[in-house]
Protein backbone atom coordinates (compact mmCIF):
# COMPACT_ATOMS: atom_id res chain seq x y z
CA UNK A 1 0.00 0.00 0.00
CA UNK A 2 1.58 3.18 -1.22
CA UNK A 3 -1.28 5.76 -0.19
CA UNK A 4 -1.98 6.53 3.77
CA UNK A 5 -4.56 3.87 4.65
CA UNK A 6 -6.52 3.32 8.27
CA UNK A 7 -6.24 0.24 10.70
CA UNK A 8 -8.08 -0.19 13.48
CA UNK A 9 -5.91 -1.98 16.58
CA UNK A 10 -4.77 -2.27 19.98
CA UNK A 11 -1.75 -1.51 21.30
CA UNK A 12 -0.08 -4.25 22.82
CA UNK A 13 3.69 -2.69 23.86
CA UNK A 14 5.77 0.24 23.04
CA UNK A 15 9.50 0.36 23.14
CA UNK A 16 11.88 3.33 22.41
CA UNK A 17 13.74 3.96 19.47
CA UNK A 18 16.74 6.11 18.86
CA UNK A 19 16.21 9.94 20.55
CA UNK A 20 12.53 10.71 20.24
CA UNK A 21 10.69 7.69 18.60
CA UNK A 22 8.53 4.96 19.38
CA UNK A 23 8.31 1.27 17.63
CA UNK A 24 4.71 -0.01 18.78
CA UNK A 25 3.50 -3.46 18.83
CA UNK A 26 -0.34 -3.30 17.73
CA UNK A 27 -2.73 -6.11 17.26
CA UNK A 28 -5.06 -4.78 14.46
CA UNK A 29 -8.33 -6.10 13.11
CA UNK A 30 -7.18 -6.44 9.61
CA UNK A 31 -3.84 -7.00 9.34
CA UNK A 32 -3.01 -9.22 12.14
CA UNK A 33 0.11 -8.40 14.79
CA UNK A 34 2.16 -5.32 12.75
CA UNK A 35 5.35 -3.65 13.87
CA UNK A 36 4.91 0.45 13.53
CA UNK A 37 6.85 3.64 14.01
CA UNK A 38 5.80 6.54 15.91
CA UNK A 39 8.29 9.31 14.99
CA UNK A 40 8.76 12.08 17.65
CA UNK A 41 6.23 10.84 19.69
CA UNK A 42 8.26 11.12 22.70
CA UNK A 43 8.56 14.76 22.84
CA UNK A 44 6.70 16.77 24.86
CA UNK A 45 4.81 18.34 22.28
CA UNK A 46 4.21 15.26 20.23
CA UNK A 47 0.35 15.16 18.94
CA UNK A 48 0.67 11.79 18.86
CA UNK A 49 1.77 10.31 22.06
CA UNK A 50 -1.50 11.04 24.13
CA UNK A 51 -3.46 8.05 21.61
CA UNK A 52 -0.50 5.59 21.28
CA UNK A 53 -0.94 4.11 24.77
CA UNK A 54 -0.62 0.38 25.71
CA UNK A 55 -3.97 -1.23 25.92
CA UNK A 56 -5.60 1.48 24.01
CA UNK A 57 -7.94 0.67 21.34
CA UNK A 58 -6.69 2.97 18.79
CA UNK A 59 -7.74 4.02 14.99
CA UNK A 60 -4.35 4.55 13.00
CA UNK A 61 -3.42 6.30 9.92
CA UNK A 62 -0.46 4.27 8.16
CA UNK A 63 2.02 4.57 5.90
CA UNK A 64 4.62 1.80 4.15
CA UNK A 65 8.26 3.39 4.80
CA UNK A 66 11.03 1.81 3.55
CA UNK A 67 11.75 -0.78 6.61
CA UNK A 68 8.72 0.37 8.54
CA UNK A 69 5.39 1.08 8.87
CA UNK A 70 4.73 4.85 10.11
CA UNK A 71 1.89 6.31 11.67
CA UNK A 72 1.12 9.65 9.93
CA UNK A 73 -2.09 10.21 12.18
CA UNK A 74 -4.04 8.55 15.15
CA UNK A 75 -7.41 8.71 17.40
CA UNK A 76 -8.46 6.76 20.55
CA UNK A 77 -11.11 5.08 19.99
CA UNK A 78 -10.81 3.95 23.55
CA UNK A 79 -8.50 3.84 26.62
CA UNK A 80 -10.29 1.76 28.99
CA UNK A 81 -9.43 3.93 31.96
CA UNK A 82 -11.49 1.27 34.47
CA UNK A 83 -9.43 -1.10 33.11
CA UNK A 84 -5.97 1.14 33.82
CA UNK A 85 -6.52 2.84 37.21
CA UNK A 86 -7.15 -0.39 38.40
CA UNK A 87 -3.93 -2.53 39.51
CA UNK A 88 -5.14 -5.94 39.01
CA UNK A 89 -6.85 -5.20 35.86
CA UNK A 90 -3.94 -3.79 33.97
CA UNK A 91 -1.56 -6.75 34.98
CA UNK A 92 -3.72 -9.10 33.50
CA UNK A 93 -4.23 -6.98 30.60
CA UNK A 94 -0.57 -6.53 29.86
CA UNK A 95 -0.04 -10.34 30.69
CA UNK A 96 -2.39 -10.90 28.39
CA UNK A 97 -1.50 -8.58 25.53
CA UNK A 98 2.22 -10.48 25.97
CA UNK A 99 0.81 -13.79 25.20
CA UNK A 100 -0.66 -12.69 21.88
CA UNK A 101 2.32 -10.61 21.35
CA UNK A 102 4.55 -14.02 21.60
CA UNK A 103 2.28 -16.35 20.06
CA UNK A 104 0.99 -14.54 16.69
CA UNK A 105 2.87 -14.35 13.24
CA UNK A 106 3.24 -10.38 11.87
CA UNK A 107 0.46 -9.78 9.28
CA UNK A 108 -1.02 -12.98 9.94
CA UNK A 109 -4.83 -11.68 10.81
CA UNK A 110 -7.11 -13.15 12.97
CA UNK A 111 -10.15 -11.66 13.81
CA UNK A 112 -11.15 -13.97 16.26
CA UNK A 113 -7.68 -13.48 17.96
CA UNK A 114 -8.49 -9.04 18.02
CA UNK A 115 -11.65 -9.72 19.64
CA UNK A 116 -11.09 -12.25 22.01
CA UNK A 117 -8.60 -8.94 23.09
CA UNK A 118 -11.23 -6.57 22.80
CA UNK A 119 -13.88 -8.53 25.02
CA UNK A 120 -11.36 -9.16 27.43
CA UNK A 121 -10.19 -5.09 27.75
CA UNK A 122 -13.94 -4.61 27.71
CA UNK A 123 -14.44 -6.85 30.60
CA UNK A 124 -11.65 -5.93 32.80
CA UNK A 125 -12.70 -2.19 32.02
CA UNK A 126 -16.32 -2.78 33.71
CA UNK A 127 -17.39 -1.70 36.75
CA UNK A 128 -18.21 -5.21 38.13
CA UNK A 129 -14.50 -6.56 38.11
CA UNK A 130 -13.09 -3.26 39.37
CA UNK A 131 -15.33 -3.99 42.72
CA UNK A 132 -13.12 -7.56 43.27
CA UNK A 133 -16.54 -9.89 41.59
CA UNK A 134 -15.44 -12.77 41.39
CA UNK A 135 -13.68 -14.55 38.85
CA UNK A 136 -10.35 -14.18 40.56
CA UNK A 137 -7.16 -12.57 38.13
CA UNK A 138 -6.10 -16.44 37.88
CA UNK A 139 -9.60 -17.69 36.70
CA UNK A 140 -9.35 -14.95 33.81
CA UNK A 141 -6.10 -15.63 33.13
CA UNK A 142 -6.81 -18.96 32.98
CA UNK A 143 -9.84 -18.94 30.28
CA UNK A 144 -7.85 -16.26 28.21
CA UNK A 145 -5.17 -19.33 27.51
CA UNK A 146 -7.79 -21.56 26.94
CA UNK A 147 -9.66 -19.12 24.68
CA UNK A 148 -6.29 -17.86 22.94
CA UNK A 149 -5.18 -21.91 22.13
CA UNK A 150 -9.18 -22.87 21.15
CA UNK A 151 -8.46 -19.81 18.24
CA UNK A 152 -5.16 -21.12 17.62
CA UNK A 153 -6.18 -24.30 16.90
CA UNK A 154 -4.12 -25.89 20.07
CA UNK A 155 -6.42 -26.84 22.78
CA UNK A 156 -4.75 -29.55 24.75
CA UNK A 157 -6.45 -33.40 23.97
CA UNK A 158 -6.26 -34.15 27.28
CA UNK A 159 -9.33 -31.14 27.83
CA UNK A 160 -12.09 -33.14 27.45
CA UNK A 161 -16.03 -33.48 27.10
CA UNK A 162 -16.19 -34.48 31.01
CA UNK A 163 -15.17 -30.67 31.39
CA UNK A 164 -18.42 -29.76 29.28
CA UNK A 165 -20.68 -27.32 30.51
CA UNK A 166 -17.62 -25.07 32.51
CA UNK A 167 -15.81 -25.59 28.62
CA UNK A 168 -18.79 -24.34 27.01
CA UNK A 169 -18.74 -21.41 29.29
CA UNK A 170 -15.48 -20.70 28.64
CA UNK A 171 -15.92 -20.62 24.72
CA UNK A 172 -18.58 -17.45 25.40
CA UNK A 173 -17.72 -14.14 26.62
CA UNK A 174 -15.65 -13.05 29.45
CA UNK A 175 -18.84 -11.58 31.37
CA UNK A 176 -20.32 -15.49 31.42
CA UNK A 177 -17.04 -17.02 33.82
CA UNK A 178 -18.56 -15.84 36.88
CA UNK A 179 -21.09 -19.11 36.60
CA UNK A 180 -18.07 -21.31 35.89
CA UNK A 181 -17.85 -24.04 38.94
CA UNK A 182 -14.23 -23.81 38.62
CA UNK A 183 -13.56 -26.81 41.03
CA UNK A 184 -15.12 -29.15 38.77
CA UNK A 185 -12.70 -28.41 35.78
CA UNK A 186 -9.77 -29.30 38.16
CA UNK A 187 -8.11 -25.56 37.83
CA UNK A 188 -4.40 -26.88 38.39
CA UNK A 189 -4.30 -29.57 36.55
CA UNK A 190 -5.66 -27.65 33.15
CA UNK A 191 -3.76 -24.29 34.08
CA UNK A 192 -0.14 -26.95 33.53
CA UNK A 193 -1.71 -28.23 30.72
CA UNK A 194 -2.72 -24.80 28.84
CA UNK A 195 1.38 -23.82 29.82
CA UNK A 196 2.40 -26.79 28.38
CA UNK A 197 0.86 -26.19 25.04
CA UNK A 198 1.91 -22.40 25.26
CA UNK A 199 5.33 -23.91 25.71
CA UNK A 200 5.67 -25.81 22.96
CA UNK A 201 4.55 -23.45 20.55
CA UNK A 202 7.05 -20.48 21.67
CA UNK A 203 9.72 -22.94 22.48
CA UNK A 204 10.27 -21.61 25.60
CA UNK A 205 9.09 -21.33 29.26
CA UNK A 206 5.67 -19.33 29.31
CA UNK A 207 6.19 -16.95 32.55
CA UNK A 208 3.23 -17.82 35.02
CA UNK A 209 0.21 -15.22 35.94
CA UNK A 210 1.34 -15.43 39.15
CA UNK A 211 5.04 -15.11 39.21
CA UNK A 212 4.36 -12.08 36.60
CA UNK A 213 2.69 -10.02 39.16
CA UNK A 214 5.41 -10.82 41.63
Amino acid sequence: MELPYSQEGIILASDYFKDRDRILTVYTRDMGKIRVISRGSRSIISKLAPHLKPLDWVNLMLFDGKALITITRASEIKSFNNLKSNLESSLIALYSAELVSSSTLEKLPDEKIFNLLLDLFEYLDSKSVNKNIAPSSEEIVLAFKLKLLDILGLRPMEISEEHGESLRIIEEKFSCLENIGWQAIGKERLGKLLDHSLEDMLNRQVVSFSRYVC
